[in-house]
């Protein structure tokens, strides 16, 4: 009688056995605890922060009256990237208004030492700010991700862009 096939069996079965118990015994690293979403507006650790008497006037201000174009992109490059600090920005709002990467919240700003003397800091936020609406007195946070000024016609348009915002009520 041929044994070879239940030769076979036996290996298999034994193999088989010898891997579940090494599965068993051997260690397995802890899962890692669930991480809670970054708070809107809350900079990362390590990121860089403005201090809070840095005020969205002064970024302004400073960009907006480079006398080039070159001196605005050098200026703005001090800034991009950086998060407002943990007081915020406070304003009223302007406008609230869906755009393709998300909802904008303006707030128009003043300033006489701009042409114009207006600006805008727009929030833009993943989902719609349920509990805003214009006239609201709100404060920002967040990255600022571009202090422009665009051609507008008799006076420049100045605005400061923040990304990853959050905006509350006070």
């Amino acid at each position: 009688m041929d044994h070879g096939p239940l030769v076979v069996i036996v290996l298999i079965i034994l193999g088989v056995l010898g891997f579940g118990a090494y599965e068993l015994m051997r260690p397995h690293p802890e899962p890692a605890a669930p991480t809670a979403a970054a708070t809107p507006g809350e900079p990362p650790p390590g990121a860089p922060v403005l201090p809070d008497e840095m005020t969205e006037e002064g970024i302004m201000l400073e960009v907006g009256t480079a006398r080039t174009k070159s001196a605005q992109q050098a200026a703005e490059a001090l800034y991009k990237g950086t998060w407002i600090g943990p007081l915020g920005w406070s304003g009223a709002i302007e406008d609230i208004t869906e755009e393709k990467t998300g909802w904008a919240v303006r707030i128009k700003k003043f300033t006489p030492r701009l042409i114009g003397q207006e600006y805008w800091v727009i929030a833009v936020l993943d989902e719609q700010p349920y509990g805003l609406a214009k006239g609201d007195t709100v404060r920002v946070r967040g990255r600022i991700d571009a202090v422009e000024v665009l051609p507008g016609g008799m006076t420049p348009v100045y605005r400061i862009v923040v990304r990853e915002a959050g905006v509350t009520k006070g």
